[in-house]
């Protein structure tokens, strides 16, 4: 009789054991080290059914998320095992995968009537259409739909082979090609109801009916619509409504294509009623300030720790009332300590975090869009100014670029150099990093910071760190100005080169 062997990859080092010939007792060693005495002597045949569901299901964790056939492995070593993986496909979480190029007709015909996941982030032809139709035929097994780079034919088609109710169906993500007409989903697409969706994500879509979908998943734990375009619409007042039922929604993000993202002026006047979601964590928007500061009027978010923010229409920092409000009612924004401004081609980020990072860790950040250095740092001079963010809080601040940033010419022009304003609002700032992009940029403004004695500006650093491994002589000299000037006034500040070209991670190594 011919033995099964089963490789195993989920010890430390590879060992095939033979499931009729294994022992297990006080004697056994593996790989040559002593493992200590067991309690008795036994086969892996002898283990029961229950042991060895507790070893498949940390087995099957060990599954990648992008490749669900781990289990095939358990089902190819012997017919028990094979009889006790399939009677329990909810404890082990049992799927069938389509991923290109795998036959959905063949896949179902040789395997049980397990859920379904659709998984296919570049649907390349009409053949690959064809098959994943063919799987959404199923759509009382269908449980995961995964689909990215559509154009707008093959969503058309697939949109109209999900005009029925999926009653199995608990994860949703459409991604059309950028830059491609999209056409709009139907009324009717999955009959209307996602009773048990819990992550649905859209890009670029327009739905009019997507609010009737919305009031139906009531158990939504991620809803993310980017890229609304203009015929996608959805009022604040609409999306308040959508979010009441959702109590178990933990992540929302809303990212509007078009800057025309205005509400109705009018529903101002109207009596608001007030939503309280009470899983929400993360909020991420993109929009117009008016817009957000009218969906904060109708909702409250307790337990929110992370908020990402970006205005697409200026000025905004008159109209932010519930955003500012929203920030300083949560504790756990207050205690942030770290910060972090990076300039981008398109936009400039500031991030608020704490030392130590986790999934559930106090994150903020905001961005300016500009395509432009200069209305960038006038954007962040009255961010600084508002006040809406807790920048007097901060003890470590980092300053990058994703270009390297000249020396200001302001002294040619009438505009005043905006980087000490940008600085002021950091008033409790002990450590600051710099980019080798930014290193001349905030040299010259500190030189001037020193000339000046603007003691307002950093009046309590201690330590500067400075990326790259040489500068030009008038940047050293004007940090130089710098140090001296505050030391006579404060203790010596303390500076760092780091010489390491790739000035990404230096910063967490400073922090310490």
């Amino acid at each position: 009789m011919q033995r099964r062997v089963l490789h195993w990859t989920c010890v430390p080092k590879t060992v095939n054991v033979s499931v009729d010939s294994l022992t297990l007792g006080k004697n056994h060693r593996a790989n040559d080290q002593d493992i200590g005495p067991l309690p008795h002597k036994g086969t892996v045949g002898t283990l029961s059914d229950e042991v060895l569901l507790e070893i498949f299901t940390w087995f099957r964790c060990l599954d990648d998320l992008y490749e669900m056939d781990a289990w095939h492995a358990l089902v190819h070593v012997c017919q028990r095992w094979r009889h006790l993986v399939f009677a329990s496909p909810r404890r082990l979480n049992l799927r069938l995968g389509y991923t290109p190029g795998r036959s959905v007709r063949k896949m179902l015909r040789i395997w049980p009537a397990l859920p379904v996941s659709i998984w296919d982030y570049r649907v390349y032809d009409m053949e690959d259409v064809d098959n994943i139709v063919a799987a959404l035929e199923h759509r009382d097994r269908v449980c995961e739909v995964t689909l990215g780079d559509l154009s707008s034919s093959k969503l058309e088609a697939l949109a109209s082979a999900m005009l029925k109710p999926f009653p199995a169906l608990e994860y949703l993500v459409i991604e059309p090609l950028a830059d491609e007409s999209v056409p709009l989903i139907p009324d009717s697409f999955l009959g209307g109801s996602a009773p048990l969706l819990k992550y649905l994500s859209l890009d670029g879509i327009p739905f009019p009916a997507l609010p009737k979908l919305l009031l139906s998943a009531r158990d939504l734990v991620h809803l993310s619509l980017t890229g609304i375009p203009r015929s996608g619409f959805i009022s604040p007042e609409v999306i308040a409504t959508c979010l009441s039922t959702m109590s178990r929604l933990k992540r929302l993000e809303l990212e509007f294509r078009s800057p025309q993202s205005r509400p109705d002026q009018e529903s101002g006047r109207l009596p608001l009623p007030r939503y309280v979601l009470p899983a929400l964590a993360r909020l991420v928007f993109r929009g117009t300030c008016e817009y957000l500061e009218d969906l904060l009027t109708r909702i409250d978010v307790p337990r929110i720790h992370s908020l990402h923010i970006a205005f697409t229409n200026r000025p905004f920092l008159f109209h932010i009332s519930q955003l500012q409000r929203l920030i300083e009612h949560t504790e756990k924004f207050q205690s942030l300590s770290h910060a972090s401004i990076d300039f981008r081609f398109h936009y400039v980020s500031v991030r608020l975090h704490s030392r130590t990072r986790t999934s559930d860790s106090a994150r903020l950040s905001f961005e300016v869009l500009c395509n432009d250095l200069y209305p960038q740092l006038r954007g962040l001079a009255q961010v600084g100014r508002s006040h809406f963010l807790p920048l007097s809080n901060i003890g470590s601040l980092e300053i990058s670029s994703e270009c390297h940033i000249k020396q200001p010419h302001h002294e040619n022009s009438k505009e005043d150099n905006p980087w000490p304003k940008v600085l002021r609002p950091f008033s409790a700032v002990k450590n600051l990093y710099l980019s080798k992009n930014v290193v001349t940029p905030v040299a010259f403004a500190l030189k001037e910071v020193a000339e000046e004695r603007m003691t307002k500006v950093l009046p309590v650093i201690q330590n500067l760190s400075i990326g790259g491994s040489s500068h030009p002589r008038p940047v050293e000299k004007a940090i130089e100005q710098f140090i001296t000037e505050r030391g006579l006034s404060n203790d010596p500040v303390k500076t760092y080169s780091q010489v390491n070209a790739d000035d990404r991670g230096i910063f967490s190594a400073f922090h310490q």
